[in-house]
């Protein structure tokens, strides 16, 4: 008889966003090792950014899989993620009043889910389960996953994939909020983090946890198999994603962009920009007087930015503009960094002196990461690329779902059967 896993996770593909990428391949990694896998997730059709091109919206499924989409209650406070209630007339005139008076109590915005996700659960009974993995960001679908366990008298495990109380770009300055993040971490049987350096912080908040440990992201190499390379006439330096001012800009490679124009490399180039976030690099296109080399591309399907990754002469990647960055930044481990690894394409990485990602790339290889202030080794490094200098890979395989998978299929299983200190 399979083991159950009942997996809660807000964003879920096709859901567009880089959180649905790591629930997906947590889902479809536990389904290969054999597990039922029952997701509650929000149903598709409230769905306000859907990627229906996604490889992962056409998940395999051999019944180990099931998805069980839930409504959304207070859609005002989350419009960009569910569609307005259009039965409600004062869902958009109210939203932002809404919106500031929850941000202001400390209550997460997609407080409207929880409801629903208990509601979605509450046919299971006891037996029926063996463990409820969370995935947060947002932090409700950690507290419910707390709430079904103790009903079914199961473990729970969560998995962050960002910091909640630590966060370091949306800090939390409301002490029941971190009593209840720390009652639901000693609670939880085991603990994942994406990087060490998160799990140094939760130690320093929280205190030690026996069965704390560390899963990734990763690349899935079905998904890779599936990605046509696109076409570009130049050398192409590709950035699929979004900024983040002042934390994540795109400063340090205009700078370097500069440099290659006044001291050009032996082939041509240009740089090609694929996401949401269009009119701050059109301005900072025009504040570098880069016009020429640079093309925008807007917002587009998952897997028509993998394809231009994939066809890319480099692809580009800024984590922070921070020399040395504490210690919850240091573990910032976007799930873009592992696309480009999984494809294999030579890369640049802007990162702190002090960052995580470095322990990745001495294992992975296939490109350099640089400080933002190291400018002109970023400009030499680009143009000796475009010369033809010739990027290894060394072990990328270390960082696929399909042995990532592994590791969280072995912690779930170390957790059956456990006693669990619900909160």
């Amino acid at each position: 008889m399979r083991q159950h896993v009942l997996f809660l996770s807000y964003y879920f593909p096709p859901q567009r966003a880089i959180a649905a990428v790591r629930a997906g391949a947590m889902a479809q990694a536990l389904v290969d090792a054999g597990w039922k896998v029952t997701v509650v997730t929000i149903k598709k059709d409230l769905l306000v950014n859907m990627d229906k091109e996604s490889p992962d919206s056409n998940m395999a499924d051999d019944g180990g899989l099931t998805v069980i989409g839930t409504g959304h209650s207070w859609r005002c406070l989350v419009p960009g993620i569910v569609y307005l209630d259009t039965k409600k007339g004062l869902s958009w005139a109210m939203g932002g009043i809404c919106r500031r008076v929850v941000r202001a109590l400390w209550f997460g915005l997609e407080i409207g889910w929880r409801k629903q996700a208990l509601a979605a659960a509450s046919a299971f009974k006891q037996g029926d389960v063996d463990v409820v993995l969370s995935s947060g960001p947002p932090w409700v679908s950690h507290e419910v996953a707390a709430e079904i366990a103790s009903k079914l008298r199961c473990p729970y495990v969560l998995d962050y994939r960002d910091l909640w109380t630590g966060n370091p770009h949306f800090a939390v300055r409301c002490r029941w909020v971190t009593s209840r993040e720390r009652t639901l971490y000693h609670g939880a049987t085991a603990v994942i983090t994406v990087s060490p350096a998160m799990h140094i912080v939760q130690e320093k908040l929280f205190g030690h946890h026996a069965t704390a440990t560390v899963v990734s992201n990763g690349y899935s190499l079905k998904e890779r198999q599936g990605i046509i390379a696109s076409s570009f006439q130049d050398f192409s330096l590709v950035y699929a994603g979004i900024f983040l001012p002042p934390v994540r800009t795109i400063d340090p490679l205009f700078l370097a962009f500069r440099q290659l124009l006044d001291d050009p490399p032996s082939n041509p180039w240009s740089f090609h920009y694929y996401g949401g976030d269009s009119a701050y690099v059109q301005e900072s296109v025009a504040r570098h007087g880069l016009k020429a080399r640079v093309h925008i591309h807007d917002q587009c399907s998952r897997r028509e930015a993998l394809s231009a990754v994939k066809g890319a002469g480099m692809a580009l990647v800024v984590a922070s503009v921070a020399g040395t960055a504490d210690t919850a930044e240091a573990g910032i481990l976007t799930g873009k960094i592992f696309d480009i690894i999984g494809l294999q394409v030579p890369f640049l990485i802007v990162a702190p002196l002090n960052a995580d990602i470095r322990r990745v790339v001495v294992t992975t290889g296939g490109g350099c990461v640089f400080a933002a202030n190291e400018v002109e080794a970023m400009a030499q490094y680009i143009r000796r690329v475009i010369a033809g200098e010739r990027i290894a890979y060394r072990e990328p395989q270390e960082y696929s779902w399909e042995r990532l998978g592994h590791r969280l299929t072995e912690i779930l299983e170390s957790v059956i059967g456990q006693p669990a200190s619900h909160a």
